[in-house]
């Protein structure tokens, strides 16, 4: 029941927070009265993304300059957008990646290979560019930072990703 609350700006699937009280067990018909109704702004909020790649995959994340490009098909991804409860349930996700203009922390963990870490995004991207092309795959990404519902997009300061040689098929035996 939302009273006399203003629903003049409410869209058809649009996301909404709505706050209220539930009624008593078996009272009919309304089962929840609402007292606030909040159009999230999803532009600027900050947020956490998880993807983890089943396999490593040099076609998962693509340099493109200072900017990555997140191919997250077959992956599996969550994003959480802080202070919005259950928003990793929401479907929003990531395409695309670029850093900040201040200083943080990228770092790229080789399995098998050590630690790689970088205050500016661009020399994080312009070394992950020379692994992805020396044969290695992404197998799980980690950032924080500010995302964009319009663009997909997440500007980051912190990321870790994790990379993995790829494993090469021969095809069928030849003997």
């Amino acid at each position: 029941d939302t009273g006399a609350l203003d629903l003049s700006g409410v869209e058809v699937n649009e996301w909404l927070q709505i706050r209220g009280y539930p009624t008593a067990f078996g009272a009919a018909p309304l089962d929840f009265d609402a007292l606030s109704i909040v159009n999230p702004d999803f532009e600027a909020s900050p947020a956490k993304l998880h993807i983890h790649w089943s396999m490593p995959s040099d076609s998962a994340v693509t340099v493109n300059g200072a900017q990555l490009s997140l191919d997250t098909e077959g992956a599996r991804e969550k994003l959480h957008l802080v202070g919005v409860p259950a928003s990793s349930k929401l479907g929003l996700s990531v395409s695309t990646m670029a850093g900040t203009n201040e200083p943080g922390l990228y770092a790229l963990l080789i399995q098998d290979g050590g630690i790689h870490l970088y205050r500016q995004f661009d020399d994080f991207a312009l070394e992950l560019g020379a692994m992805l092309d020396s044969g290695l795959g992404a197998k799980h990404l980690t950032a924080a930072g500010q995302y964009t519902d319009a663009s997909s997009g997440l500007l980051t300061d912190r990321v870790t990703l994790v990379l993995a040689p790829i494993e090469q098929s021969n095809g069928p035996d030849q003997n």
